[in-house]
């Protein structure tokens, strides 16, 4: 006899649910609430770097997973990363990348939306662990972007930190470093 899951029958039997349902097509609806997205965003810090960088840079992380001082990152999550003291620029640059490549293929907002984090909070690493941009956005598009990120209500208070400090400090001086590659 097959067993069912209560929890999903009753998601798809209460009005809530219902409703998610029927709102799965109207832009304007959020389809996922604040603690599923503070989930999905532990989620994603909670990836290896390796893996998903990997499906986007395979070549350029292939080279650079011989070096001594990306070696340690691979097999850690994008959390230790974003919070190491001293991490590589070049896996800031890819992670960076990698998001922006996320939010180029999803159609989900609120996906898109955690991405946009990532990338983000990339930057806020870079500008103060690395004293560098990690592309070619101007002072005002940083601002704007880190004051979107920061009104996330699931994003964590790690990440808030981080770029509330990068924000702050971005009236100092902060090296550029645009690139072909990279913007």
């Amino acid at each position: 006899m097959e067993t069912t899951n209560s929890e999903e029958t009753s998601f798809f039997n209460r009005p809530q649910g219902l409703a998610r349902i029927l709102a799965l097509g109207d832009t304007t609806t959020d389809l996922w609430s604040p603690a599923e997205m503070q989930a999905m965003w532990q989620h994603q810090l909670s990836a290896p770097v390796q893996v998903d960088l990997a499906t986007l840079h395979f070549s350029r992380l292939a080279q650079l997973s011989d070096s001594p001082e990306v070696q340690p990152f691979l097999a850690n999550s994008f959390q230790h990363l974003l919070n190491h003291p001293s991490p590589p620029i070049e896996l800031l640059k890819m992670t960076k990348d990698f998001a922006k490549q996320v939010l180029k293929s999803r159609e989900d907002t609120q996906l898109n939306d955690v991405a946009a984090v990532l990338y983000h909070a990339a930057y806020a690493v870079g500008i103060l662990r690395c004293q560098k941009r990690l592309g070619g956005m101007d002072e005002a598009e940083l601002q704007r972007g880190f004051k979107w990120a920061l009104t996330r209500r699931w994003l964590d208070e790690s990440t808030r930190q981080l770029i509330t400090q990068a924000s702050d400090s971005l009236t100092s001086t902060v090296k550029s470093q645009p690139t072909s590659e990279l913007d």
